[in-house]
């Protein structure tokens, strides 16, 4: 509490010196007034940070200074979804995805999911293929239940990589860490999201030694099942 106190009266003062000399004290009011909002969300003070947060104009709320306090804040508030929403609707106006990035590890699972799904879509809407941004939103597809989704991706991150088959590893252990369907994720170059599996062969990339199990999804991912 005595933190947020201190910071408190160093907010006011520096709102008094902005009057004075807004061209060079603004940049410090900022920078005194996103610590304060940051230490009351520590404090489990939201009412009293979402009162200061209110009080930055809206277009500066995405900014460096209060993109951490204010993800938090949604974050406490249940409203995360809502922002991410109101990110894929702003364009080159969202926030930089490495600021986002950073409050992210911060973030509880669900709402660190949230945020980074909407980073890794960013990625790859600019062409950013590596294959940790294809790895990350398929383990947030297969942690949500969307396998489909999860293995579309997959497929795509086979399609145009540089090295198929160590990215065909990497998909074998996300699916084994998982514990998911060891779906087949195409022939040649048509996508097949799903096969059967035959009468008695494992579900589960789980279900079999791991050696076997990743060598499979191999050759689900290659096309040579």
């Amino acid at each position: 509490d005595q933190q947020s106190e201190i910071l408190a009266r160093l907010v006011a003062l520096d709102r008094i010196a902005a009057q004075k000399d807004p061209a060079t004290q603004t940049d410090q009011l900022m920078s005194d007034a996103s610590a304060w909002a940051t230490v009351l969300l520590d404090e489990g003070k939201a009412e009293q940070a979402r009162k200061v947060i209110a009080e930055i104009p809206p277009d500066q709320r995405w900014s460096a200074n209060w993109l951490g306090p204010a993800i938090r804040l949604a974050q406490a508030d249940g409203t995360l979804p809502q922002m991410v929403a109101q990110w894929r609707a702003a364009g080159s106006h969202a926030p930089n995805p490495q600021s986002v990035r950073s409050v992210a590890a911060t973030l509880s699972k669900p709402a660190k999911d949230i945020v980074m799904a909407w980073v890794y879509e960013q990625a790859l809407a600019t062409r950013d293929f590596s294959a940790p941004s294809f790895l990350g939103l398929a383990a947030i597809h297969l942690d949500s239940g969307d396998v489909p989704g999860a293995m579309q991706l997959l497929q795509r991150m086979v399609l145009v990589s540089s090295d198929q088959y160590a990215d065909m590893d990497s998909a074998a252990s996300l699916l084994e860490e998982r514990h998911r369907p060891a779906v087949g994720v195409g022939h040649g170059r048509i996508p097949e999201l799903r096969r059967a599996a035959a009468v008695g062969e494992p579900r589960l990339a789980g279900d079999r030694p791991a050696a076997d199990a990743a060598d499979e999804v191999r050759l689900q991912l290659d096309g040579r099942e």
